[in-house]
């Protein structure tokens, strides 16, 4: 009887994770592992950037057994695939910096992605100190939407739609990852297109696909306000409230965005 309960459990939590509405509409990476830099003008704050950004990475490349990205660490520049801190968050990204924590925004050329920037908000104490751990849990999990991830249903995995403190990755993370990447090398093998980009009359327009975003729950009980992305656009957002206490953290009630 124990045993059948366990596995009814497991079974509701099976393939509890989703793919982004791009990915899953045929946008896809043209090769791995993904060249990224990890910029900050400032040698201590690129240092904590490295140092999270690396172990993120190792985490998702080791359960997944495969080369993901290929990370560089640059106070020189600011272009390309990215990951950085923004202190003029509102008007680079159109979040609220008093209730956001980061935005992952992918960019495209015709059927694949071209581009993807992670953008940290520098305005929030908690995250730039990563306090209770919370920048590391940040950047685990917009380093799942990269791949195409989008929310996960179980409560355990770095991918739910809300933190949870948890700084390891579950078997349905790494399931997900290990389905992302075998579409998306399946793709690169038969030179699969896109329905979207067959539609188009131009690919040769960059447009931004979608945002991953980590939210606060500000005192009215509503994430900040996002754009509008439209039709190649999508704000993925996830919305939670804690207290900080003992450096541990007290989720409340989770919003979708």
């Amino acid at each position: 009887m124990v045993r059948l309960a366990f596995l009814f459990l497991f079974s509701l939590n099976s393939f509890a994770y989703t793919f982004t509405d791009d990915f899953s509409n045929g946008i896809y990476w043209r090769s791995f592992p993904i060249n990224t830099t990890v910029y900050d003008g400032n040698e201590q704050n690129l240092a904590q950037l490295e140092t999270l950004v690396g172990e993120a990475a190792s985490q998702w490349e080791g359960a997944v057994g495969r080369e993901i990205w290929s990370l560089n660490f640059s106070g020189n520049t600011s272009s390309g695939n990215l990951i950085r801190w923004s202190n003029n968050f509102a008007e680079e990204t159109g979040f609220n910096p008093q209730t956001t924590l980061a935005v992952t925004t992918r960019y495209r050329v015709g059927t694949f992605f071209d581009r993807f920037v992670i953008i940290l908000n520098g305005e929030n104490a908690a995250l730039r100190f990563n306090s209770g751990n919370i920048l590391a849990q940040t950047i685990l999990h917009e380093l799942g939407h990269v791949i195409g991830l989008d929310h996960s249903e179980y409560s355990n995995a770095v991918m739910f739609a809300s933190v949870q403190g948890v700084d390891a990755l579950s078997f349905d993370d790494v399931d997900g990852a290990n389905a992302a990447i075998d579409v998306n090398l399946d793709r690169v093998s038969t030179g699969f297109v896109s329905e979207i980009a067959r539609a188009e009359e131009s690919s040769a327009a960059k447009a931004p696909l979608a945002c991953g975003t980590i939210s606060f729950i500000d005192q009215g009980g509503k994430g900040g306000p996002g754009p509008n992305g439209g039709l190649f656009s999508l704000a993925i957002g996830f919305i939670f409230a804690f207290f900080l206490r003992r450096n541990r953290f007290n989720i409340g009630n989770n919003y979708p965005s």
